[in-house]
């Protein structure tokens, strides 16, 4: 393949809105580089401007000539103390052009476009490590704590797995001493999906001393639009819309804590088929058992086989209520510009937020 038969194509925030609103491809934008629900996603963030560039995708031909996006990737901005810098979201290359350095260049090609120091990544795959390290990111490896396993694939194992799960499902709700604790605890729970200036009162008072805190509205946006879970799933890169919206989704939700009349707790549920997590959570001291006793209350009521989360006290008293078979600890990267100090409560952070994967 030659240089020649490779194109890279940007795209801005301006024309990914005019292909949600008109439905045809416009210059290439189609379900096969971002699906509708994540397009709709980022044009909707708080900080984009309408020519900012926002998605870049890498268009190559196959040995039979079909022409098609082998790589992608996605950005979307945030005010980090002050000043607007750029996430990205999500990056994938189609497996049989990997190692050829496409994933690098569609990642280039925006990272040029903000400029050096105004971009991070939070993606987490091992893989970006070595790209955002060629660009000058420091690399830092924090924990997240998993809980129970993935559902296995189709097929009689997957009916005898399927089966397991849900016996270990019942288990978790009569789990007494796990119910003891949340009839100690009293508190109540109030769900939203808009952070108030009470509830970022609150978060300010109570964040630890993070990387950063995400503003107003940026959790408001995170709360208010559901994103893509995995896009694609490689094991269906064969479908006609890899990147479609067939794919499961996933929710996110804000949880209230209210105990002895006031507000005691917050944090950012991230719902799906496969897993539940805690992506941000606040709480005052005080009432720190009586939060963590909530969080497991969501834990009992769940059929999904995992939960994660990467606060370490609250994986930890979530392991002691042995409402799990299995759990383990794993290491995702976090690249940050190398002057910006990265603190070790980062955990109390749930990555980029809106959890893309």
């Amino acid at each position: 393949m030659n240089a020649s038969d490779i194109e890279i194509k940007v795209y801005s925030v301006g024309q990914l809105r005019n292909w949600l609103t008109h439905g045809d491809e416009d210059d290439g934008l189609s379900v096969a580089v971002i699906s509708r629900s994540r397009a709709d996603a980022i044009v909707h963030n708080p900080y984009v401007k309408e020519d900012d560039p926002v998605v870049a995708a890498l268009f190559a031909a196959d040995e039979k000539g079909n022409r098609g996006a082998v790589a992608y990737t996605a950005a979307f901005p945030d005010l980090v103390e002050g000043n607007r810098k750029w996430w990205f979201s999500t990056l994938w290359c189609h497996p049989d052009y990997r190692g050829k350095g496409y994933a690098l260049a569609v990642v280039g090609t925006l990272a040029e476009e903000y400029g050096e120091g105004n971009y991070y990544d939070s993606i987490g795959a091992d893989e970006t490590v070595e790209i955002f390290r060629f660009l000058k990111l420091n690399t830092t490896y924090v924990d997240e704590y998993r809980f129970g396993s993935k559902v296995s694939p189709h097929g009689w194992k997957g009916a005898l797995n399927g089966l397991r799960q849900q016996m270990l499902a019942y288990l978790r709700t009569v789990n007494r001493r796990a119910k003891g604790m949340i009839r100690r605890s009293r508190y109540e729970l109030e769900y939203t999906h808009r952070v108030d200036n009470e509830v970022y009162n609150f978060i300010m008072q109570h964040a630890s001393e993070s990387l950063f805190v995400r503003t107003q509205s940026m959790l408001d946006w995170i709360l208010n639009h559901p994103f893509k879970q995995r896009s694609p799933l490689e094991k269906r890169v064969a479908h006609p819309g890899a990147f479609s919206d067939t794919d499961s989704r996933y929710w996110m939700c804000g949880v209230k804590v209210l105990a002895d009349n006031r507000l005691v707790g917050f944090y950012i549920l991230r719902n799906a088929d496969t897993d539940l997590s805690v992506k941000y959570l606040y709480y005052d001291i005080a009432y720190r058992d009586t939060v963590f006793a909530s969080v497991v209350e969501h834990i009992l009521q769940m059929r999904n086989p995992c939960f994660s989360t990467r606060h370490s006290a609250l994986a930890e008293y979530v392991g002691k209520l042995r409402l799990f078979s299995k759990k383990k600890t794993v290491h995702i990267s976090f690249s940050s510009p190398n002057p910006l100090p990265t603190s070790t409560e980062i955990v109390l952070q749930g990555g980029d937020g809106d959890g893309f994967v």
